[in-house]
This record gives C-alpha cells, structure tokens and sequence, in this order.
C-alpha cells in the first residue's frame, strides 16, 4: 500500500509505508477473529442442539447425554472471549497508535478505521440471533441438568464436567496462541503486539527482540531489479539472479528488510508518481508471492541536482543524502549503526556511510567504485545480492568483522 501525500506540499520522500500494510494486515486479523468467532458460536449452538436432541430421541437411556452441555458452553464461551481479546488488542492498536501515525505522516484528517470494527454492534462478531439462540437453548438444557443431577445423584460428575470443560478451553487457549503467533502477519506481529497495549498474556518472545532494529537497505535498481529504461512501463518486475534467494534469507533473519530508490524520472516528467507507486506495488508482491519479504519501499521523486519542475535543490532525500534512511529509521525506530546497506551504487552507499550504515557493494550491473563525490570504500564486496545476504546473515548471528570484506 502507498501512503498517499498532498502532492502540494514538500515532502522528503514518498513511501510504499509499513504503516498502511500494517493497517491492510490488522484489518484482515480483525476480520478473521470475526470469523472464527462465528465458527465458534456455530458449533457451541450445534453441540447444544445435537445433545438435546439425543436425549430427546433416546429417552432415559441417553439422558446423561445432556452432561456433555455444560463443558461445551465453557469450551467454547472460553474460545469466544478470548479471541474477542486479541480483537480488542489489535484494534488498540488501530486507534492509538497506527491511525495516529498515519494521519500525521500524510498531513490527512484521522480516518478513524477502528470505529468500524470496535463499535456495539462490530466487536462481537457474532450472528445478531446467536446471543437469543444460547439463551432459549440455556433456558431449556440447564434446568433439566440439574433436575437430571439431583435424580441420579450425579452432582459430583456435573462439576467435574464444567471442570473439564474449562481445562480444555483453557488447553486449547494455548495451543491457538502458539498456532496464532506463527500464522499472524510477521508485520502486524512485530508491531501491534509490542505496543503498549500489548495483552499480559500474549507470548514474550513475540512482544520484544533487540534485534528487530536492525535493517537491510536495499537499492533497487541494479541491485534486485533489472536496471532497464522506462522502468514504470514494465507489466512485472524482472528479477535479477541471486535477489530472491537473497531476499528468502533475510526473510529468515529478524532484521528489517528496506528498499530505498531515486526516482528522479518524476521531477523530470519522464513519468508519473503514480506510475512509480504502481510499479514498486508490483515489485513487492513480486517478491512476497516468492516467499521473500520487503517491509517498506522508499522513493524520493526529486532530482538530484534539483532539475524538472518537481526538482528541489539540494534534496535531502535523493541518494547520496541519506533523507530516507532517516525516514525509515524514524518510522521503524531503527540502530542505524547496526544496520546495514547493499547496492550496486556507490552513490548510495554514501547515504548509509553518512549514518554508520554497514555498507556492502554487489557487482549485479550498472554501477561501481565511481561516480559519486565523496565516494567511499566498501566495508564488504559481494558478487551479487544472495552472496551479500549470506554476508549479512553472518554478522547478524556472529557481529565479529570478517577477515576477507570480498565474499
């Protein structure tokens, strides 16, 4: 998703934002507690039904069967509750900290997204007949329960069946966490529950790692995508060889993964801010259908030596200034001193110099040693993207300087 930003006004640069896939990837989680809440609420009025039923058709002999109705309710009224809480955190989430953000960095009124899913009528998530169904079901089953408890002296089994129910809501309570945090969107994960709203009872290792400072800033151009004219022209992105075995690993790693591009075909007219928004959508759902990942794309549409009518001079944020390395350090609360930058440019290696970047030069295409004033050395060399993501891996996992910066 691109933040979109009032084309009138100056701006350092624009941003395909983590902050509205994030909000895209807390909508969909909100969505499917919904759904699974339905899911649960269906079943609970099945299980009733099914076991008043039996004991309606077998007569005294399955009458017992209607012991199974108090450890089903606690089962899942259990279940229901609890997924309303991970509802309720990620839509705190939504209002007190994303739409915020999200209104600031655009300059837009808050959109106030979370009131469609926080409201009476949104939060349950429920059939508006379900609650009237438990009640007449409820109304009809207990009653016969206890009558059936105090005939057959069976008041010790009906606690243990509301026992039971209860330990195995609350066995299942677990095991969905464990299976939620694995199927959860590492994005929406990493942030909406390490907020300050984050629920006591969510796992720890899923609210905090130091490591999750740590970013990869990816040129694009030349580094993973095929540097061709007319860029914005292309139906698909064209990969180069090594980018999405490299884009796979770090994926693997717990480390930010940050495209930052000039695009100074747009101050020059060459094409449209549209036109870049368009293609930098396909490249990162190029790469995410390849099991790769890319958290945000940065572009600044301004020309370097501030040419065409979008040109400022001296931009902060075209490469070689590092303007949008510091926004994403600014909206990803990054360590820019352990982070890292890979490209094929010693251009924009300079922005990640400036700010303590580890700098790492790949020899995919265009680009080199020269062509930039106050070009620097590179800490590493890399023959292409994969090797320097394994370069990276390995500082990741053991910080010690490598004894041979050529990979």
């Amino acid at each position: 998703m691109v933040a979109d930003l009032d084309d009138s006004t100056p701006h350092s640069s624009c941003r395909i934002s983590h902050m509205e896939v994030l909000r895209a990837d807390a909508r969909d989680e909100i969505k499917r507690r919904i759904a699974e809440r339905g899911a649960f609420s269906g079943q609970l009025v099945l299980a009733v039904t099914s076991s008043l039923a039996v004991a309606a058709a077998g007569g005294d002999r399955f009458i017992r069967v209607l012991l199974a109705v108090p450890p089903a309710v606690a089962f899942f009224v259990l279940m229901i509750l609890h997924s309303c809480r991970i509802h309720e955190a990620i839509v705190g989430y939504l209002r007190w900290e994303l739409e915020p953000r999200l209104s600031a960095a655009s300059g837009t009124p808050l959109r106030l997204e979370w009131e469609t899913y926080y409201g009476a009528r949104h939060m349950p998530g429920l059939h508006k007949g379900f609650y009237r169904a438990v009640l007449v079901l409820c109304a009809i089953s207990f009653p016969a329960i206890v009558a059936i408890a105090e005939k057959e002296g069976l008041y010790f089994w009906l606690a243990i069946c509301l026992g039971l129910g209860y330990l195995v809501g609350a066995g299942a309570v677990c095991v969905y966490d464990s299976r939620l945090s694995r199927r959860m969107s590492s994005r929406l994960r990493r942030f909406a529950l390490r907020s300050p709203g984050t629920p006591r009872w969510w796992p720890p290792r899923h609210r905090h790692s130091p490591s999750r400072r740590i970013a990869v800033f990816v040129g694009r151009d030349g580094t993973i995508n095929e540097e061709t004219r007319c860029l914005h022209d292309l139906r698909e992105p064209s990969l180069i060889e090594g980018a999405i075995d490299g884009l796979k690993l770090l994926a693997s790693l717990d480390v930010f993964v940050i495209v930052v591009t000039n695009q100074a075909g747009i101050a020059l007219g060459k094409y449209e801010l549209s036109d870049a928004r368009r293609f930098n959508r396909k490249l990162m759902s190029r790469i995410s259908r390849s099991a790769g990942r890319v958290d945000a794309v940065y572009f600044c549409p301004e020309s370097e030596d501030g040419l065409g009518s979008a040109g400022l001079p001296d931009s902060s944020c075209s490469k070689p200034n590092p303007g949008m390395l510091q926004d994403a350090a600014a909206d990803f609360d990054l360590d820019l001193p352990r982070s890292f930058i890979v490209s094929n440019k010693v251009r924009d290696l300079v922005a990640g110099r400036a700010l303590g970047c580890t700098t790492i030069l790949v020899s995919t295409s265009q680009g080199g040693l020269g062509g930039a004033a106050g070009a620097v050395d590179p800490d590493y060399q890399a023959g292409d993207f994969s090797d320097a993501a394994k370069l990276i891996r390995s500082q990741v996992m053991d910080p010690a300087p490598l004894a041979n910066p050529t990979v």
